[in-house]
């Protein structure tokens, strides 16, 4: 008895035959002896088809997970998975998974500066990555583009820092600064006074707003025009400084 089998099966798997087993593609005969009736010969024609295989290079931000079959993978590294595929043979997907991480914030987030006044901007890096830096707005900045910069601002103003991962650009993170400017300036200044000794108005001084440290320069004329005190270096807080008599 002579018989021809045709089958196709899938790497790991295999055909029995007389307590044999086949897993290899090839041309198979096999002879069969059977007591008291006749042997048989069987010829098997068999094809061992090769699982699919896949291979995924994948970059997340930090919080994503990936996604394959039943399983879930939120750190990096190099993850093999075996899928069922109904009617078909297994395919074996290899991910090789980057987390990006992009924590960053700012030394100091508020400041509380005079007019002339600088401030240092510097973020902090908790996460290890190739970041790029911008500063929004560019105004009074020193670098709009770098991780630390100085500010000399004219005004009370807002900044933003937006922070880019270089590897996965849809990684980012952002941090604000508010920096508030009072005015260092003389508030008022006296158009006149009398010197002579009546204990009202004898002294000229500047009302100030505080913050003034000292007054480079003082210089007074009188009515014609002709210079009558002139002082240098004088301090806002002592008036006795500014006497004329």
């Amino acid at each position: 008895v002579f018989n021809s089998i045709d089958s196709t099966i899938c790497v790991g798997e295999s055909v029995a035959i007389d307590n044999k087993t086949y897993k290899s593609t090839g041309v198979y005969t096999i002879n069969i002896s059977r007591q008291g009736i006749c042997d048989s010969t069987i010829t098997l024609k068999l094809k061992v088809k090769a699982l699919t295989r896949y291979s995924n290079v994948v970059s997340l931000c930090s919080g994503k997970t990936l996604h394959v079959g039943s399983k879930t993978y939120n750190s990096t590294g190099i993850y093999v998975d075996t899928l069922q595929r109904a009617g078909q043979c297994d395919s074996t997907v290899t991910n090789y998974l980057t987390i990006v991480e992009v924590d960053i914030s700012v030394e100091q987030s508020d400041f509380n500066l005079v007019t002339g006044d600088k401030a240092f901007l510097k973020t902090i890096a908790h996460s290890i990555g190739n970041y790029q830096y911008t500063w929004v707005p560019s105004t009074d900045l020193s670098c709009a583009t770098c991780s630390e910069t100085w500010v000399t601002p004219n005004q009370s103003r807002q900044y933003k820092i937006f922070i880019i991962s270089k590897e996965n650009t849809a990684c980012q993170d952002t941090e604000t600064v508010n920096i508030s400017v009072r005015r260092c300036d003389i508030v008022l200044l006296p158009d006149a006074f009398s010197p002579n000794q009546d204990n009202y108005n004898d002294y000229y001084f500047a009302n100030t707003s505080g913050c003034v440290k000292q007054i480079k320069s003082m210089k007074i004329y009188n009515r014609w025009g002709e210079l009558i005190f002139w002082k240098e270096n004088l301090s806002p807080t002592t008036y006795r400084d500014w006497e004329t008599r």
